[in-house]
Order: structure tokens, then C-alpha cells, then sequence
């Protein structure tokens, strides 16, 4: 089986649990609407981790997204969700390799590539509005650069789309909370923790001392597994209840309702 089929295979999987938790139970209601993500990422390797070779993690490695959720709630506190998000993955280095005259050369490299993701999770939701949620995504890369910078590197960006794993597929987490919303809408945040269990440049690529790219280069051992911790914030419009506020208690409890706003 390929790597494809096996990815396929286990969202297939988790869908068809989904569905058939959801149609046994006759209360439930939908949640839709745009997301924001940003926060940092890293391209993890423990050889180069541990190494200490000529590969130094820049920490100010950030990337970004943007995309849709649509979630099945089951009931008030349990949800099915899915969702389609564009990302920007931006890995930074600080590189330093012997020169000439036994003089260190010192330059910058960023690995960027771009990906449609296709999550797959499953969420609770607490009384006290917040959310924890867990599950499975599938990444589709695409474009992919490799950019050097320094006095003595050969600057510019290079296309490494062949060298980056056209699929992959990781583990994802998240918690957050309700922060505010009125009748139908309502706007979350939180943290969302994702790792790819794949290695990122599993591509068959002939590798060679001195390469100037990372898929390539000799120096770059073992699996490379995307890791990242983002930001994520929500903004949900409930179809079939809407969010109201408890003058005894001060509490936002889940009201059904007709799905229009209020």
C-alpha cells in the first residue's frame, strides 16, 4: 500500500466512526466559519538536534494559515470536526561551515513550503466554554524554496518542491475557549499542537557532502518530522443554537434555537 492509500485509508476510517456515532444520536446541530493560525514550527531532527553540526535551529521560525471548519455537534459537549486550511511552513537555520584559511562562513537559510491541510477531530466541549479536540490530519505540500543568505553563501531561493514529501500525515491537538460572541456567533482561541509522523523529505534524492540544500545534503540523517504549536482562533456561526448567558449564575450555556440570528 502507498503512503497515499494509507493516509486515505485512516481519514476513511475516522469518518465512517464519526458518522456512525452521530446518527445515533437524534439532538444535534452544526458549527461553521473561518480560522486563523499562527505561531512557530519546526522541521524536527534529532540527529541534527544533537549533533551540534553546522544545522542551528534559528528560533524565530514561524509560520501561518488560514482556513474553514465545519463541525457536527453531537450534543453539547461532544463534536465531530472537520476542516480545509491553507498553510505557510517557514524553517529557519543559522549556518556556519569551515571556509577558506580556516575561516568559519556564517550565512542564513530558510526552508519554506506551502500546504493544504485536511484535519479530521473530534472535540469536547466543557461546560465552562472551553474545548479540548484531537485527531488526525493529512498534509498535501506544494511549493517549497530553499533561500540562502550571506556574505559568502550563493544568495537566492531555489526550488526543493522534488525533495519534499508530497504527502504526509500527523497527530493533532488543541484546547481553547469561548471569548466572546452574540446570538449565533461567537469567537474561540486557542493553542493547537500538531506533529507529522512522516518524514518530510522521505523522497529518494541522491545526497552528497557540501550540498547546499537540506533534502540533499549528506549532513542531514534520519526522519525530518514537521512539528508546530499555533495559534488558533475561530470565529463560529451555530446553526440550530445560539450562545446565552445565565443572569443567575453569569455562565454561557448552549440554547437551541432556529439558527437565524438574534
Amino acid at each position: 500500500m502507498t503512503p497515499e492509500k494509507g493516509h486515505m485509508k485512516k481519514l476513511l476510517l475516522v469518518l465512517t466512526l464519526a458518522i456512525s456515532v452521530s446518527i445515533s444520536f437524534s439532538q444535534s446541530f452544526i458549527d461553521f466559519g473561518p480560522k486563523l493560525f499562527y505561531g512557530p514550527n519546526v522541521l524536527m531532527n534529532s540527529e541534527i538536534m544533537n549533533s551540534g553540526g553546522k544545522y542551528s535551529m534559528n528560533p524565530a521560525s514561524f509560520g501561518f494559515g488560514a482556513g474553514f471548519k465545519l463541525a457536527f455537534d453531537i450534543n453539547e459537549s461532544i463534536a465531530i470536526v472537520g476542516e480545509i486550511n491553507y498553510f505557510s511552513h517557514n524553517q529557519k537555520y543559522d549556518m556556519e561551515v569551515a571556509g577558506l584559511d580556516s575561516i568559519n562562513v556564517k550565512y542564513g537559510k530558510e526552508i519554506s513550503y506551502t500546504a493544504i491541510e485536511i484535519p479530521l477531530m473530534f472535540r469536547f466541549n466543557t461546560k465552562t466554554m472551553s474545548y479540548f479536540e484531537a485527531g488526525y490530519v493529512i498534509s498535501m505540500n506544494s511549493k517549497a524554496t530553499e533561500t540562502l543568505e550571506g556574505p559568502y553563501a550563493a544568495n537566492g531561493s531555489e526550488a526543493i518542491s522534488n525533495q519534499l514529501a508530497p504527502k504526509m500525515g500527523g497527530l493533532v491537538f488543541g484546547f481553547g475557549s469561548y471569548v466572546w460572541g452574540k446570538n449565533n456567533f461567537g469567537i474561540s482561541a486557542g493553542l493547537r499542537v500538531r506533529y507529522d509522523l512522516d518524514d518530510a523529505f522521505a523522497n529518494d534524492i541522491t545526497k552528497y557532502a557540501n550540498s547546499p540544500n537540506y533534502g540533499t545534503d549528506v549532513a542531514v540523517t534520519g526522519p525530518t518530522n514537521p512539528f508546530s504549536v499555533m495559534l488558533n482562533i475561530e470565529f463560529n456561526y451555530d446553526l440550530g443554537f445560539y450562545m446565552a448567558k445565565s443572569p443567575c449564575t453569569g455562565r454561557r450555556s448552549l440554547i437551541i434555537g432556529n439558527g437565524g440570528g438574534r
